[in-house]
């Protein structure tokens, strides 16, 4: 149905995802290098990188399964609703990701490891009980005819 809209938005969350990765891997590496010590800190980045990777991987699979339904005028309105609905809570998980990243970066750059937090989510992330929420709202509307 929305095959050249999901497909770019799985490639932009495959460049995210690797983009993220990397970043990561970078500041992991220099906290080790730089506060060995500090394992408290890098486990909190690691432990937020996992929470990241599962909500992406659901969102990859609930994405995968709008695009391949079959053409329906009645799931075309809820397809796009689920679609914006994907798309606010991207952006919540960028600006979140990226405030993390960047605590993680200041407190390398300032020499301060106490400025790398990893503070609680104010906002719903996609986990398996939302997936199957959106699953539903597929399924009821695809016998509406």
């Amino acid at each position: 149905m929305y095959n050249n809209y999901i497909n770019e938005k799985l490639n932009q969350k495959i460049e995210y995802d690797t983009f993220l990765l990397k970043e990561y891997l970078i500041i992991y590496i220099n906290f080790l290098i730089k506060y060995p010590k500090e394992e408290g800190i890098r486990h909190e980045l690691t432990k937020f990188l996992k929470d990241y990777y599962v909500s992406s991987l659901i969102e990859y699979q609930l994405l995968n399964r709008i695009k391949h339904l079959k053409a329906n005028e009645k799931l075309e309105d809820e397809c796009i609703n689920i679609l914006e609905e994907l798309e606010n809570i991207f952006e919540r998980q960028f600006q979140y990701n990226e405030d993390i990243l960047n605590g993680y970066e200041d407190a390398l750059f300032f020499g301060e490891p106490l400025r790398a937090v990893v503070w609680k989510k104010d906002f719903v992330s996609i986990d398996k009980i939302k997936m199957d929420e959106y699953i539903k709202r597929l399924e009821k509307n695809k016998y509406l005819f």
